[in-house]
Order: C-alpha cells, then structure tokens, then sequence
C-alpha cells in the first residue's frame, strides 16, 4: 500500500514538472504579443557621412550603422579642472583657426581622458548656433578638441563664439519607455545629452540644443520620436530602440573677451549645509559676472 502512494506521488509530481515546462513563460507570450504589433516604416536614412537638419533646427541626426546596444561598465564622473578645460578650449580654437596643434601642459592626460567623447559648437555674433561636430574619442582629448575646432571652422571661418562640451559620464539604456525615462527624472532637461538609437539611425540632442530651445521633457519626447522617423507615442512599444544619456563638463568663449568661462547647470546637488558666508559672496560674483558678460543694454 505504501509503494503505492509512493508510486503516484511520484506520477504526479513528473506529470506537473512536464506541464510546466510545456506551457510557454510569460517572456515568451510577451515576445509573441510584442512580434504580432506593426512595426512603423523607418524614415528613410541619409547617405553616409550626410547630417541632416531636423525639424528642431539642431544638426544632430545621423547615420550610425554601429550603435546597437552596448552595455557601458559604469564608471566614476570624469573630472575635470577650469584650467584643464581652458586647455581644452585654446586647442579647439586654434584648430578653428588654421593653427598648428601645440600640446599644452595643461591639458587633461591619461586613458580614462582619452575614452571621452567632445561636442564642439560654434555660436554667431548674434548668439545663434552654426554648426556643432562630435569627436568619439580614442585619442588624446586635446588633440580631439583641435581636430573638433578645425573640422567645425573649415567651412564658414571661425568667427563667433567656440564652446566644448566634454561627456563626463555617459550609459547605455534598453528602451523602458516614457514613464521610465522621462516622467521618473532619469533624464533631467537641459543637463542630460540624448541619443536615439534605432536601425541604422539616430537623433542626438546635446543639452545646449535643449537649452537653446528651452525644451522640457514632453518638447525633447517630441523631437526625439520625430528625429528617428517616429510618432511619440510609438516610443514605449519599440524594443529595437536603444536610449543613450550622458552628462557633460561646459566651456566655452565668454562676452566680450572670448576667454575661457566654465558653465554649470544642475551638476550637483546644492545643500543647506553648504551655505556658507564666502560661498553665497562667490554666488553672488558669478550671477554679476554672467550679467556682464552676457546682458547687453
């Protein structure tokens, strides 16, 4: 009697193991419902080497064949001094003129330096912006600002207003939608950089692109979607589309006198506990500096 209770104990307990192995995961009958969804036509992508103006006005739309998702090891922020960014920026404007890269002892050196990518960007007399290039890295970061400054130049001349943005810390994201992305402050407006990735193509807004357009989270959503050939509310559905955000270190050519001027906006968190005499007195010299330098009458 009791090898018999053994025996169907046994049966049941094989019969329910091979029930659950028969029956398709929740992952699988997600992949399916995902599969049966239209997918939207992609816009059709420019030649090689083309950039192509969106209708934000920003040129950062662009082929990029090899932008699949690649997870980034995380890595401490990049830091960087005044001086090293002002070293930054001498190089870049003397690629913007014509000059010879001279290498400068104050100029940020070392592997972990050389990985960072760099946007330079050139401004009119009258504050618009001209054009801006990316260098991705893999060399010395003053010799990338040079190249940056001589690439950007070349065209229209270097008169205006040079300014660098160096990424500082960047990731790599799936796709984990609008309320993900944007309604729970993964990305911050102006102070985060964003890249679309999505076959073949991507859509890049550097936080000076959204601060010179003074966009929020559902202007940047919108420009996004229709930088990579999509309806914004598509955005959450697409498990091909791959998220880029990254955070940047700012210099760039102060009014009137073109010297090199350190910019911040929202990279650190400001506490009571900081404020101090000579703090709030240092504040308050800055705010009349930017009034200066920047307010015309």
């Amino acid at each position: 009697m009791r090898a018999t209770l053994f025996a169907v104990a046994a049966a049941l307990v094989l019969f329910t193991l091979g029930t659950a192995s028969c029956a398709p995961s929740d992952d699988k009958v997600d992949k399916a419902k995902r599969s049966d969804r239209a997918e939207p036509e992609p816009r059709k992508a420019p030649s090689d080497g083309d950039d192509e103006e969106s209708d934000t006005g920003a040129l950062v739309s662009r082929t990029d064949p090899g932008a699949p998702y690649i997870p980034m090891p995380r890595k401490p922020e990049l830091r960087l001094a005044d001086d090293q960014l002002g070293a930054l920026l001498s190089a870049a404007r003397a690629g913007c003129d014509g000059k010879a890269y001279a290498a400068s002892a104050a100029a940020p050196k070392g592997e972990e330096y050389n990985a960072a990518p760099l946007i330079a960007i050139l401004y009119d007399e009258d504050g618009t912006r001209k054009d801006s290039v990316r260098q991705s890295g893999g060399k010395p970061l003053a010799e990338s600002a040079h190249a940056a400054g001589k690439q950007l130049c070349k065209a229209g001349g270097g008169k205006g207003w040079l300014h660098l943005l160096v990424v500082t810390q960047q990731a790599h994201f799936l796709n984990f939608g609008i309320k993900g992305m944007f309604d729970n402050k993964v990305f911050e407006p102006q102070v985060t950089g964003i890249i679309y990735h999505r076959g073949g193509r991507s859509f890049e807004l550097d936080p000076l692109a959204q601060l010179e357009r003074t966009m929020g989270p559902s202007d940047t959503r919108t420009a996004m979607a229709k930088g990579i050939g999509i309806r914004p509310g598509e955005m959450p559905n697409l498990i091909d589309l791959t998220i880029e955000m990254y955070r940047t270190a700012h210099v760039g050519e102060r009014f009137p006198d073109k010297k090199a001027q350190r910019f911040f906006r929202g990279h650190a968190v400001f506490t009571a506990a900081d404020l101090t005499h000579d703090v709030l007195a240092q504040r308050l010299r800055l705010i009349g500096d930017w009034y200066r330098n920047n307010v015309i009458d």
